[in-house]
C-alpha cells in the first residue's frame, strides 16, 4: 500500500511538473537545464572511465614493478643472494598474493552497493504505515449522503508543520456530481487521496457512506495551440471563434 501510494504521488508530481512546463512555455529553459546536467554527468563518467583505465594499467604493471623493486632492493642492500631458488620463491609469492589483492577493490565496491541497498530497504520498511482510522466507513441504508468531511486537515508529512489541506468541509449527496477546479498545485489530487484515506489526516473527520471507487485519468495536452487541443483534428466551424 505504501509503495503504491509513493508511486501515485511521484506520478502526480511528474505530471504536475510537465503541465507547469508546458503551460508556462519553459521548454527551452528546461531543455538547457537538462543539457547542463547531462554535461556534468558526462564529465563525471569520463573521469570514472579514465580512473578505471589507470587502475587497469596499474594492475597489469604492478607485478613487474613490484618484483623489480624487490630484486633491486636485494641487490642494493645485499640482504639475500639472488639465486634461482630465491627468484622463483619471490615470483611465486607475488603471484599468489596478486589474486587476493585484485579482489579488494571489487569487494569494497560490493560492500558499498550492499550498504546503499540496505539503507533504501531500511528507509522503506521504517516508513509510517497508513492508519485504518483515516476514514470512517458507515453503512448507508437510510442516508442520502455519500461523503462528508468536517474540518479536515491533511498533510503528506505529518511530522512537519506544513499543512497540505486545511479546514476542508465537504458534503456530497448520493448521485450528485461535483467538479473540483483550481490551478496546478492547488491540491485537487491531494483532496482525492484524502477521501480515499491514502493521505495522513491531522485532524477532522472523513465519513464515507457505503463503498467508494477511484478511477484515475492521465491528463495530457498536444504540442500545439489551444485550438488544436480543443478540436483534436476535427474541422472548425466557421461560426465559432476559438
Amino acid at each position: 500500500m505504501m509503495a503504491q501510494d509513493e508511486r501515485l504521488r511521484a506520478t502526480s508530481e511528474i505530471l504536475n511538473s510537465m503541465k507547469i512546463i508546458k503551460l508556462q512555455s519553459w521548454e527551452e529553459k528546461f531543455k538547457n537545464s537538462v543539457n547542463s546536467l547531462r554535461e556534468r554527468e558526462f564529465k563525471w563518467l569520463s573521469e570514472g572511465q579514465f580512473r578505471k583505465a589507470y587502475g587497469t594499467l596499474l594492475y597489469w604493471m604492478s607485478p613487474t614493478m613490484i618484483s623489480s623493486v624487490v630484486f633491486l632492493g636485494c641487490i642494493l642492500f645485499k640482504s639475500v643472494p639472488l639465486n634461482a631458488s630465491t627468484i622463483f620463491t619471490v615470483l611465486a609469492s607475488l603471484r599468489s598474493m596478486g589474486e587476493p589483492v585484485r579482489m579488494i577493490p571489487e569487494a569494497l565496491s560490493v560492500m558499498i552497493q550492499v550498504k546503499v541497498s540496505f539503507d533504501r530497504l531500511n528507509a522503506f520498511l521504517l516508513d509510517d504505515e497508513l492508519k485504518d482510522d483515516e476514514i470512517r466507513k458507515l453503512p448507508s441504508p437510510n442516508s442520502d449522503e455519500s461523503l462528508r468531511i468536517q474540518k479536515g486537515i491533511f498533510s503528506w508529512y505529518p511530522e512537519s508543520a506544513i499543512q497540505t489541506l486545511k479546514e476542508v468541509n465537504l458534503e456530497a449527496k448520493c448521485e450528485q456530481k461535483i467538479a473540483v477546479c483550481g490551478p496546478v498545485g492547488a491540491g485537487k489530487s491531494s483532496l482525492l487521496f484524502a477521501i480515499l484515506g491514502e493521505m495522513p489526516k491531522i485532524s477532522g473527520a472523513v465519513d464515507v457512506f457505503g463503498t467508494i471507487a477511484y478511477v484515475s485519468q492521465t491528463s495530457w495536452i498536444q504540442s500545439g495551440i489551444v485550438r488544436d487541443n480543443i478540436l483534436y483534428g476535427k474541422p472548425i466551424n466557421g461560426q465559432e471563434q476559438i
